[in-house]
């Protein structure tokens, strides 16, 4: 009996060590940003993750600038493979722009960034941005797939978004 008492004893020991060991559940997790999108007349290339406080905004810029929109990121996501980013505008001088960022969460990937050439039209010229993801692993929710913003807001259809910013050209 005693046998008995020390081998069940010993296999309870073994199998909650052995529990204790499985690996935990790999998920993907979406980048999470901050709203509006922003303007700056940097060159593109210094709008980057981690110097994206240093970045010199602007509202209002002249004809023929050079102008990157971008998003603030708060934090880079976790296993995406591909995120679709789509830049709409509310005028046909900019018209729209996709672009497929692949292995979206590389620091040096985000944030999300347009650069486009300021029409020649005096005026106020909002951008709008939405994006989905493909997952490489599922969420906690089960889901391979995300977008960002959920919904389209205020607007109602698809090519505004909630997301949005606005630059005045002179």
């Amino acid at each position: 009996m005693r046998n008995k008492s020390i081998f069940l004893t010993a296999l309870v020991v073994v199998g909650l060590a052995l529990h204790s060991c499985a690996p935990d559940p790999v998920y993907s997790y979406p980048p999470e940003y901050k709203k509006p999108l922003l303007f700056t007349l940097d060159k593109p290339e210094t709008v980057t993750f981690s110097n994206q406080n240093n970045i010199r905004n602007v509202k209002e810029c002249r004809a023929g600038d050079s102008v990157t929109v971008y998003l603030p990121t708060a934090y880079t996501g976790v296993n995406i493979y591909k995120a679709t980013y789509k830049w709409t505008s509310n005028s046909d001088k900019l018209g729209p722009k996709t672009i497929v960022q692949i292995a979206p969460c590389d620091e040096t990937a985000l944030p999300p960034k347009w650069t486009f050439e300021a029409p020649d039209s005096a005026g106020r010229y909002e951008i709008y941005f939405r994006a989905t993801y493909n997952y490489s692993a599922s969420t906690e929710s089960g889901v391979i797939y995300g977008g960002y913003p959920t919904s389209s807001g205020s607007h109602g259809y698809e090519d505004k978004s909630s997301v949005y910013g606005v630059l005045t050209v002179k």
